[in-house]
């Protein structure tokens, strides 16, 4: 598990002249802090000092602009009712618990938003999205409960990229595309056994095949059946 944190600070300074007031905006070092190890509590420290950059107090849900302090935006917080299986709203954490903050996707992408389920939920819904593929639950880790967030129907992430002097900032609009891994074996969801009257015509159907792929492309979830075994030369498929 590891964290890398980036804190920015400015300072400012106020001068007249020739009776007009200039602001000056002058970068100061970038702070950052970073962490590996092998569960929460081994990055623990790293997090309260990124925490204490940002100062005191935490100001939570306290509507309007604040004079010091910072907001955390904490899944963990989210309830079960926004919660997989539901959808998580956009807004949430700017009308239901207001931090200031609106997920939304870019305007010709498509999606929705998702908070994972914790383990105590209501509809018994898999933790860590288990319910999207059932190997989440161990593959993923969580830095405080079980709560984990995904866009979900996107698979476009739109970010910016800063290079910075100290004085100038050049930034470059970058838009990463996820493609789809073929990592999700097939599953069949017909059964084991079948029958058939005997002297029935050779092109009677005996058995209908059904199954299901959860990968996200046609290239990986595509199905093609074929027969081995002892009598596959006896039907076809």
């Amino acid at each position: 598990m590891s964290k890398r944190l980036h804190r920015l600070p400015v300072s400012h300074t106020l001068e007249k002249l020739e009776n007009r007031w200039f602001l000056s905006v002058t970068p100061a070092a970038i702070a950052i802090r970073e962490a590996t190890g092998a569960d929460a509590a081994a990055i623990q420290a790293a997090v309260d000092a990124f925490r204490a950059d940002l100062g005191d107090p935490l100001n939570g849900s306290t509507p309007g602009t604040q004079s010091a302090g910072r907001r955390d935006i904490n899944w963990d917080g989210v309830p079960d009712a926004d919660a997989t299986p539901g959808r998580f709203p956009g807004n949430f954490f700017n009308a239901v618990a207001p931090r200031g903050a609106i997920f939304s996707f870019s305007e010709d992408a498509r999606g929705t938003f998702a908070v994972s389920a914790d383990a105590s939920n209501p509809a018994a819904t898999p933790a860590k999205f288990g319910n999207f593929n059932s190997t989440y639950t161990t593959a993923f880790g969580t830095f405080s409960a079980e709560r984990l967030f995904t866009p979900v129907g996107n698979n476009v992430y739109d970010i910016v990229v800063h290079a910075n002097d100290g004085l100038n900032d050049t930034t470059k609009a970058v838009a990463i595309s996820v493609t789809d891994a073929n990592d999700i074996a097939p599953v069949i969801s017909s059964g084991a056994t079948a029958s058939v009257a005997e002297n029935t015509l050779a092109a009677t159907i005996v058995y209908d095949a059904n199954g299901s792929d959860a990968d996200g492309s046609p290239a990986n979830n595509t199905i093609t059946w074929s027969l081995t075994g002892t009598d596959a030369a006896r039907f076809s498929i």
